[in-house]
């Protein structure tokens, strides 16, 4: 009896630590796996009023609903950079972007698409779904803004 009970205690005790193992092994490649696909583990929440916010902390940024109540449009000089969809239940923005680094952007992340009603070599639309970093969407708007900023005249340039 004593025997049965000593192979049951070590039976388990092997079990346990195999499953233990198991469990580490599975923690190091989902680790590896969000690091090497930049998914949103520890990371800036990006809901609208926080993109709303950071949008307008730029200089001679306005906001607007120039496609109704559901999008919002912010400009600088008048020339739009970024819109915010608030119909959906996920949020999506379109931003401006380099038409190279756009198309590296599209294969990149699966998230982001060409324009949504929008010249598409210019255009991405941004599902913020959790799969890009908030790091990542912070330098789309910059990037965006100051793509925007390049194209003004050099007069309204200085005017910033």
């Amino acid at each position: 009896m004593y025997e049965v009970k000593y192979f049951l205690i070590h039976a388990l005790s092997d079990i346990f630590y195999v499953y233990f193992i198991y469990q580490i092994h599975e923690l190091l490649l989902m680790s590896i796996f969000l690091k090497n696909t930049h998914c949103l583990v520890v990371d800036l929440v990006m809901d609208a009023e926080s993109i709303r916010e950071y949008c307008c902390k730029k200089k001679k940024v306005t906001e607007s609903f120039p496609f109704g109540n559901d999008t919002l449009a912010f400009k600088v000089k008048g020339k739009i950079f970024l819109l915010l969809s608030l119909k959906d239940e996920i949020l999506k923005i379109n931003a401006k972007y380099d038409p190279v680094y756009a198309i590296e952007l599209r294969e990149l992340y699966t998230a982001i698409q060409p324009g949504y009603h929008m010249n598409k070599k210019l255009w991405n639309t941004i599902t913020l779904d959790s799969t890009i970093s908030g790091k990542l969407i912070l330098k789309i708007i910059d990037d965006s803004y100051n793509l925007v900023i390049t194209a003004l005249p050099k007069k309204q340039q200085d005017d910033l």
